[in-house]
């Protein structure tokens, strides 16, 4: 009896020490060619926190607009990741497809259109575009380059922002 209590213990012990190691982060993007050189184009700087539900779902804080009041939820399940929607996990990315789905932005329904892969500074990339309703004209449409493995890695518009902390190969 005490082995199964102390088996037990250990496990759980075991997880939240595992769950404890996942850490909030802060995403900051710069202008293509200042990322050793923050001058440049910081009027165009942009960062997003992620903050973590637990090991496998988090919610990115100001993702599409500086606004920190507009929070998206995600899961990744086996390296697919999925979008809470009304409360539903929808298909966001997964088995390296990009599914369409609505986000609420400013109270503006946008929906997602996905671009064929390619590479963006040697990492395989998917481009999501927030496409806004037909009833809407926007002057620019972003692109939001995503790599399954770290999530948005650039955003394109009138420039290039691209993540600091992640190592790029040059173009």
């Amino acid at each position: 009896m005490f082995n199964k209590i102390f088996i037990s213990m250990f496990f759980v012990l075991l997880h939240l020490g595992v769950s404890a190691q996942v850490k909030d982060s802060v995403f900051y993007f710069v202008v293509g060619d200042s990322i050793d050189n923050n001058a440049i184009g910081e009027e165009y700087a942009y960062n997003y926190h992620r903050q973590y539900l637990n090991d496998s779902v988090f919610c990115e804080v100001g993702l599409f607009t500086r606004k920190t009041s507009f929070v998206y939820e995600f899961m990744i399940e086996n390296g697919d990741w999925y979008f809470r929607h009304s409360d539903k996990w929808q298909p966001f990315f997964v088995k390296s497809r990009g599914y369409n789905v609505r986000f609420n932005i400013n109270g503006i329904v946008f929906t997602t259109t996905w671009s064929n892969p390619g590479m963006f500074r040697g990492m395989k990339s998917f481009i999501l575009t927030l496409v806004p309703p037909k009833n809407m004209s926007i002057s620019h449409m972003p692109q939001y380059i995503f790599n399954p493995e770290f999530g948005f890695i650039a955003i394109k518009n009138e420039v290039t922002l691209i993540r600091k902390d992640i190592q790029f190969l040059e173009e």
